[in-house]
């Protein structure tokens, strides 16, 4: 059996397809992400969900422990895409960086608050 109908949908006839994170991005600002550090290591993202299904970005899509993982993890369909991985460190990038300066305004605003 070829690799795409392995990982695309595992019971599916579709194989993996490889998509853009750019087409995600309406549904991205909404998802409650993996942690930032599996996100790395493993070169994942999660696309899109919804009550039947979770869209699962991988950057390997070989790795066939992580496929496994991550279908036991979530309680219900998952799909995979292909994303492109330097596209995802972009993602991550951007991601750190909003968390960085979301953590300043805090901190601003804990300072005026408090008279620092």
């Amino acid at each position: 059996m070829p690799n795409d109908f392995l990982i695309g949908n595992l019971h599916d006839d579709e194989p993996i397809v490889k998509v853009s994170i750019s087409e995600y991005k309406t549904f991205l600002a909404e998802l409650e992400q993996y942690p930032l550090e599996f996100m790395e290591n493993y070169s994942v993202l999660k696309l899109r969900e919804d009550d039947d299904a979770v869209h699962v970005g991988l950057g390997d899509p070989g790795d066939y422990a992580l496929v496994e993982n991550l279908q036991n993890f979530h309680q219900k369909r998952v799909i995979f895409h292909e994303i492109d991985k330097s596209e995802l460190a972009a993602f991550l990038g951007n991601l750190l960086s909003q968390d960085s300066h979301a953590e300043d305004r805090d901190a601003v605003r804990h300072a005026v608050r408090h008279g620092e």
